[in-house]
């Protein structure tokens, strides 16, 4: 394994760590909101608990879990650099192969991130290698993993083959009772399943990380998931120019507008994590 000599496309990431780590070295404190009554506090966590439930249910997220069953498929190190091999199960029929990067000497818990991938995107892209190892040397572990169509969740094992992409597979899964942001949502909510089974892992410190079509993932897991810290949304946009997009955020996005405006979005997340 060796570090990739191109940083282009990988800079925000490796910038964003300095920023995680700084966020994660200290205890995230509510901040005060300045309301005029307990009545209108009332009704503003109101209003996010509905927005967020009634966001999951647009999105298809399920509410019934199955068992992770994680399984161990190796590890390696090179560099002060431990590599795992994982593989878990997301609901059944549905196995997520990952790797878990984390850096060999390290005493207590590690703050982690999850990258969340732009199209066409997997756990073994080059440049998400090369930011998953800037992630490590800082002392923190990042968890890969596949999205579903890609890599090892593909029949062809092919990396870059977007077949979560073409339209009649987002009309079959919206048959099935879920979008596909659903899916690619769900599975990286299963990811910190799985995270937080291990004890070497902080769980009062997890993060989420993407760009492009991973931007736009990284977003919905702001707003649903109550159990992040920090998500780093980046090449994506809380605007209606996301209207016209790909099939995979144009449809979630347009009906997601039926139900708040944009400035509503972000805010339905639990109020200490941070964008």
């Amino acid at each position: 394994m060796q570090v990739s000599e191109r940083p282009a496309y990988t800079f925000y990431l490796a910038a964003c760590a300095l920023v995680l780590c700084a966020i994660a070295a200290r205890a995230d404190e509510p901040r005060a909101v300045p309301l005029a009554d307990a009545s209108q506090a009332e009704r503003l966590l109101y209003r996010q608990a509905t927005l967020r439930e009634a966001l999951r249910e647009m999105l298809g997220i399920p509410t019934k879990l199955c068992e992770l069953a994680p399984e161990s498929r190796g590890e390696f190190e090179r560099d002060g650099i431990v590599v795992e091999k994982w593989i878990f199960t997301a609901e059944p029929g549905s196995r997520v192969p990952c790797n878990l990067y984390r850096p060999k000497h390290r005493t207590g818990r590690m703050p982690v991130i999850v990258f969340t991938y732009g199209h066409g995107a997997s756990k073994s892209a080059w440049n998400y290698n090369y930011a998953a190892q800037v992630y490590a040397r800082l002392g923190l572990a990042c968890l890969a993993i596949d999205p579903i169509g890609e890599e090892e969740r593909n029949l062809t094992g092919r990396m870059g083959s977007r077949a979560h992409d073409p339209q009649p597979v987002h009309e079959r899964a919206e048959r099935a009772g879920r979008l596909m942001m659903g899916k690619l949502v769900f599975d990286t909510m299963r990811a910190i399943d799985f995270l937080r089974t291990r004890e070497d892992i902080d769980q009062e410190r997890i993060g989420v990380a993407g760009y492009s079509l991973g931007g736009a993932k990284a977003s919905w897991m702001a707003a649903l998931e109550p159990r992040l810290k920090l998500a780093i949304v980046c090449g994506w946009a809380y605007h209606d120019v996301t209207l016209n997009t790909k099939f995979c955020t144009r449809v979630p996005n347009q009906r997601m507008r039926r139900l708040c405006e944009w400035p509503e979005f972000p805010c339905c997340r639990p109020r200490t994590a941070r964008c």
